[in-house]
């Protein structure tokens, strides 16, 4: 079974926030996290977020981009007042998270999109250890194969 890349972001993308104290039971959470995805996907639409970014969140839910900035607005503000926002180990080492004031949202998504990259290239790096350590198994495997053929055929060598 193989997931695809955008199931794997979004499934990173939900341990994250729900990890940070997110409320996952209100509708911003639904609209922060697709707002997540598309600035994971393009980063630079948090340049824009009054003119294409809550447009996009409004158009996928099928809503106001008024309520969609509200909603995201009162998700990051719940999350905040708990003392959760940034309590993930995603944010320990970094250094351009301040937890003494409550952030604009394109802030905390900027730094949620970020962490997701991170743990994607981290995921990525994983993988490609672990198909490298195989590969070098399965060529080992070869090579003692090879050596135990030409023993086959040669016998031991050893004068």
């Amino acid at each position: 079974m193989t997931i695809d890349k955008e199931t794997m972001i979004y499934d990173e993308i939900t341990d994250l926030l729900i990890s940070t104290g997110m409320p996952s039971h209100i509708q911003g959470f639904d609209y922060l996290k697709e707002g997540i995805f598309k600035a994971v996907i393009k980063p630079s639409i948090i340049n824009n977020m009054t003119k294409e970014f809550y447009p996009a969140i409004a158009q996928h839910f099928h809503t106001s981009v008024e309520s969609a900035e509200r909603n995201i607005r009162n998700c990051i503000t719940k999350a905040y007042v708990s003392g959760s926002l940034f309590q993930s180990p995603d944010f320990k080492t970094s250094n351009c998270v301040d937890l003494t004031q409550n952030h604009c949202n394109s802030y905390v998504i900027s730094v949620y999109a970020r962490a997701i990259q991170k743990r994607l290239t981290d995921r990525e790096e994983r993988i490609k250890a672990v198909e490298n350590g195989i590969a070098r198994v399965e060529k080992i495997e070869a090579l003692e194969r090879e050596l135990a053929k030409y023993k086959r055929i040669y016998g031991d060598l050893k004068n």
